[in-house]
């Protein structure tokens, strides 16, 4: 079975990272979600090759909050990302070691409410979510992949838009989705995940 069909998906917690998870949702319902819109400056790397998402979405996620990256090959390879794509479940630990702290953890998207209420939380707190699409019943997105990583760089809560930072060619840089849109996208996917 390869990581996209569902192999070694699930993720162990510790009491540590239980806790973290808890009192990080406990603030999502803070004065942050008040805050109508926000970019960050995520900037953009195109992936290496077709299999690249994930490591080039932890290379914009890293550059933007250290200020330094390593390449996509290095960061791969501290993913254990094959031909067949990265196991979300890895990057989380993978983040947190690179940015020196212990901010991500690995999550279920939950309702429409409170997976837009997760990325509102991590764009004010500059530590952009990653999601995990399957962009195939989305048609506002113009590509086809039954699994892209990508990163949240900006929301509007009057429009109801969300910014992604795409590392694939045909969506490559910063391109907004609607919120129902880019939800269905990550709701699609068998993971059903956010990483924030």
């Amino acid at each position: 079975m390869t990581i996209e069909e569902g192999a070694n998906w699930l993720p162990e917690e510790n009491e540590a990272t239980q806790a973290f998870r808890a009192a990080k949702l406990a603030k999502l319902n803070g004065p942050s979600l008040r805050i109508p819109n926000k970019i960050v400056s995520v900037p953009v790397y195109e992936q290496a090759n077709g299999y690249y998402c994930a490591p080039a979405t932890v290379k914009q996620v890293t550059q933007f909050i250290s200020g330094s990256s390593k390449t996509q090959a290095q960061i791969a390879s501290d993913l254990g990302t094959t031909t067949s794509g990265t196991d979300m479940t890895r990057i989380p630990d993978v983040l947190n070691g690179y940015i020196g702290s212990t901010h991500y953890f690995y999550d279920s998207m939950g309702s429409t409410s409170d997976w837009f209420g997760k990325i509102i939380y991590s764009v004010n707190q500059e530590m952009p979510a990653i999601l995990d699409i399957n962009t195939r019943a989305v048609d506002e997105i113009p590509y086809n992949s039954d699994g892209h990583f990508v990163n949240i760089s900006g929301y509007n809560q009057d429009t109801q838009m969300i910014r992604i930072t795409d590392p694939w060619k045909e969506g490559l840089g910063h391109r907004w989705y609607s919120r129902v849109g880019l939800y269905n996208a990550n709701n699609n996917h068998f993971r059903k995940a956010i990483i924030w």
